[in-house]
């Protein structure tokens, strides 16, 4: 019976479950039978050749039993034990186990549950049943004569009280991320393992929910039960992420958990064992300006694939140059011509060098030193600039851009149709000129097909503006963070419950790649 129990065990693992914020995480742990989670409690799964209560019950109870103290223990340690192994006993021999799972407070079965034993952190148990913690007093014996070390070595127990420590600390974690005022208790999920109840077809006595309402618990509340099925058929293989907005926020700064997910992410992406590849940034920003934005920290993103100028200058190995186009000369003549009628400024890209033909006005100056891009040279006109740019910007801050918008916006979508171009935006107070069928999709496209990654299987795309929108559709899973605009939302995947500014690129890959 020992060596089956053992075999059992030793093949099948132990499953935890753990209550996060909505939604469910199960670990399979294949060390053994037991893991401690608080004072006077075991979470622990049965054998699967068990099927009746009594059965369970015995198993359980041998399993409780058998995570007694070490005879070299020390007596507080002893006691512990001993109070665990007593109280649980006088559960299972009164067939009380229901009863005391279902109970609302691991604490208040502690205190009030199987008269005249006691559990304590340092004491002894007391009553009739219970055995003194000394070093002439050794824990009650398990029915069959099953002892501890016949299923436990002192290393394994040492292994299982650090991943119990582990385990508490992530619990701990997502404790503070929850927003669900009524998650499934750990007890139940007890209860669940040895078949007395199924959390999954229980309903809640205060409402009317259905039968899949304890299911959408376990999820946040932000991951719909499809998106999280998606999610699971998905082998994510690269995240492609836009920086303005997405990575960086509003303050121009990168939220910590942010920053600390790309960091584990691009980690990720270099062992050998990952399915995980590559992180790459997807923006309008030029390349030097992403690098420049993005700080020491995580410049060197800048070192692999990326797409930049919203898709008109693409590369690998930093470098090496994939796909680039260009305007044609006639729609820089024309945006040129309606810059001077409105009196708004200009700013042309040539990867990363910027030409502009007034460099006095703020926007000029901001978008070097507010957003990080290169400093603008003066040049007479933009049209004479040889070979060409890839893309124009016209900018306005009066009124948050409303004339640029409102006024600016039809005239210069008319001219893009009449000379083969397309129009997008990313910023209120910026308009962009693009060679017609280019977008940042289109680039994402390009680095996907040189990487030999399918976007609709394997890529993970994370923006918050129109210019996104696309590759969000495209991706397998597309992540809009809160302060994105209406229609970017509407094409994600995902809405994070965060902003850019607060983490929510950082939460994204936190929970929907588990980085």
């Amino acid at each position: 019976m020992v060596q089956t129990k053992r075999s059992v065990w030793c093949y099948y693992g132990l499953l935890i479950f753990i209550a996060y914020e909505r939604q469910l995480a199960v670990v399979a742990l294949s060390s053994r039978k037991a893991i401690r989670t608080g004072p006077g409690l075991l979470l622990v799964s049965t054998s699967s050749s068990s099927s009746s209560s009594s059965s369970k019950q015995s198993s359980l109870l041998t399993l409780y039993n058998n995570n007694g103290a070490d005879d070299n223990d020390n007596a507080d340690d002893n006691g512990y034990d001993s109070g665990i192994n007593d109280f649980l006993s006088e559960i299972l021999k009164s067939n009380k186990l229901s009863e005391i799972l279902k109970s609302n407070s691991i604490d208040d079965v502690i205190s009030s549950s199987a008269a005249g034993v006691g559990i304590g952190t340092g004491g002894t148990g007391t009553g009739s049943s219970t055995v003194e913690s000394n070093n002439t007093s050794q824990p009650q014996s398990p029915p069959g004569g099953i002892t501890k070390s016949d299923l436990y070595g002192d290393d394994e127990l040492a292994n299982l009280l650090q991943m119990h420590q582990q385990l508490t600390s992530e619990m701990t974690f997502k404790s503070k991320m929850s927003s669900n005022p009524n998650p499934v208790a750990l007890h139940d999920f007890v209860l669940q393992a040895i078949g007395e109840i199924d959390i999954d077809s229980e309903s809640d006595s205060n409402s009317n929910s259905d039968s899949d309402s304890v299911d959408e618990q376990q999820q946040p509340a932000w991951l719909s039960k499809s998106v999280k099925e998606k999610i699971m058929k998905c082998n994510i293989k690269a995240i492609a992420s836009d920086i303005d907005g997405t990575i960086i926020g509003s303050d121009q700064k990168i939220h910590p958990k942010t920053e600390q997910a790309i960091l584990r992410a691009q980690s990720l992406s270099v062992q050998s064992n990952s399915t995980l590849k590559y992180v790459f940034p997807a923006t309008g920003k030029s390349r030097w300006g992403a690098m420049n934005s993005l700080g020491p920290e995580l410049s060197f993103l800048g070192d692999g694939p990326g797409v930049y100028c919203q898709g008109l200058y693409c590369v690998v190995n930093g470098t090496d140059v994939i796909f680039e186009k260009k305007l044609n000369p006639s729609a820089v003549e024309s945006a040129e011509q309606l810059v001077a009628e409105f009196d708004v400024a200009i700013v042309a890209y040539d990867g990363d060098d910027f030409y502009t033909t007034d460099s006095s006005k703020i926007e000029v100056i901001e978008l070097h030193e507010k957003y990080g891009e290169p400093k603008s040279q003066e040049i007479p006109t933009i049209v004479g600039h040889i070979p060409g740019v890839h893309k124009i910007l016209l900018l306005d801050n009066n009124n948050d851009g409303e004339m640029l918008n409102k006024v600016v916006r039809p005239r210069l979508e008319k001219l893009a149709k009449e000379n083969g171009c397309t129009v997008t935006q990313a910023i209120p107070t910026m308009l962009e000129l693009l060679p017609f069928g280019c977008s940042k999709a289109l680039g994402v496209q390009k680095v996907c097909e040189y990487l030999n990654i399918d976007p609709g299987t394997e890529l993970l795309a994370m923006g918050d503006a129109e210019n996104d929108l696309e590759m969000l559709q495209d991706a397998a899973i597309g992540v809009a963070v809160n302060n994105a605009v209406e229609m970017c939302k509407d094409a994600a995947d995902v809405v994070m419950p965060l902003t850019s500014t607060e983490g929510g690129a950082g939460l994204a890959l936190e929970v929907i790649l588990g980085i």
